[in-house]
């Protein structure tokens, strides 16, 4: 089995977070994406991995070789020019080829998909390509995918103006070498845009349905979702707390709840309800955080407070500071005591903002 990971985006949404590392590097429960995505798919008996690169190529590869070098066949392509999730595909074919069927995962996705049970299935039905999709209350945000009783996919109908539940695509595939031919050499093109739409005009196309966990890391909140879900996947009660941690006297935990491994927590703090503490993060007295990512060795000094936001690794953060719901704080960001941040503010990285009153103000970008 070949394996095709895009990991070329910029992840802009994401931002600042990936202003410092590329997305396929984010932490979830203190590993980062791509080890999730490589653990499947060695798990599932690929022979060789292609990383597709662009953004920060040079980080991504660099970790992927020290740490799955080992375990499975690794070459990689670097898109000089950005040519969409589709283009990579073809330059990939032509310049180090390609064994198939071939499957492609997009990097950004975290989920429970058996890549061996998509593989199998697309062998089984024979048909130009297959293509995962999941269930979805609304299919506003992705566009949704039309298939028939056989699950060959129909069509797919772009952003319907209301909410609608249905299928929409889950980011892995399984290719054929002829569906490959269909994507032009140096071209920026899209699987779901361009080369799905020829697809469908030349054979079937089927649709391998996952019921299973599934997130498009694309967006803050999906970040912390992706932490949440993958917490439920490895612990049954939604509730892991490190034996490396170290607690002092008594602490107020609510699940869901996930403490790392070096994790400092003093007497008197309140986590939970959907907290993610990384390693090596200091806690302090009497902080109270709410469905908030707190990244690795970020410091949270004394009476914080800090709701429904991502603290970046390093940052530190005053004592009876307040961070309102949907904050980004970059990495190695200063805020000192008595800090307020109101809703929707973004600090970019290796910031030092002292004191700031930003408590009125809602989505303000710090630059």
């Amino acid at each position: 089995m070949h394996v095709i990971i895009l990991a070329g985006g910029f992840a802009t949404r994401l931002r600042p977070l990936t202003l410092t590392r590329p997305k396929a590097l984010l932490p979830v429960l203190d590993r980062p994406l791509v080890d999730w995505i490589l653990e499947e798919v060695v798990r599932s008996g690929a022979k060789r991995v292609t990383l597709a690169l662009h953004h920060m190529h040079d980080r991504i590869l660099g970790h992927v070789l020290s740490r799955w070098g080992d375990d499975v066949l690794i070459d990689h392509y670097v898109e000089h020019v950005p040519l969409g999730d589709a283009g990579p595909l073809r330059e990939i074919s032509e310049k180090l080829g390609i064994d198939y069927p071939v499957v492609v995962i997009y990097g950004d996705i975290f989920s429970s998909i058996s890549i061996k049970n998509i593989y199998s299935y697309h062998k089984a039905k024979g048909g130009i390509a297959t293509i995962a999709i999941t269930k979805a209350s609304d299919v506003r945000r992705f566009g949704a995918v039309d298939i028939d009783s056989d699950n060959r996919v129909r069509g797919f109908i772009e952003k319907p103006p209301i909410e609608t539940p249905g299928y929409i695509n889950a980011g892995v595939y399984v290719f054929s070498e002829e569906a490959i031919r269909h994507i032009e050499v140096g071209k920026k093109q899209g699987i779901g845009r361009d080369l799905m739409p020829k697809l469908l005009k030349k054979g079937d196309v089927y649709a391998y349905i996952h019921n299973g966990v599934w997130n498009d890391i694309g967006m803050p909140e999906d970040y912390i979702k992706a932490n949440i879900d993958a917490l439920n996947m490895v612990s049954g009660d939604g509730v892991y707390i490190s034996p490396k941690a170290f607690i002092e006297g008594n602490i107020e935990t609510n699940p869901p709840l996930y403490i790392g491994d070096g994790v400092s927590i003093e007497d008197g703090a309140s986590i939970g309800y959907g907290s993610i503490i990384m390693k090596g993060a200091k806690i302090g007295k009497g902080s109270l955080i709410i469905g908030s990512l707190v990244m690795e060795r970020a410091i949270i000094e004394q009476s914080a407070i800090i709701i429904n936001s991502i603290i970046g690794e390093g940052s530190y953060i005053g004592r009876w500071a307040r961070i309102s719901k949907k904050c980004i704080v970059g990495d190695g960001v200063y805020l000192g005591d008595t800090a307020c941040l109101g809703e929707g503010t973004i600090i970019l990285p290796y910031k030092d903002l002292g004191t700031v009153d930003l408590c009125n103000e809602t989505g303000k970008v710090i630059l």
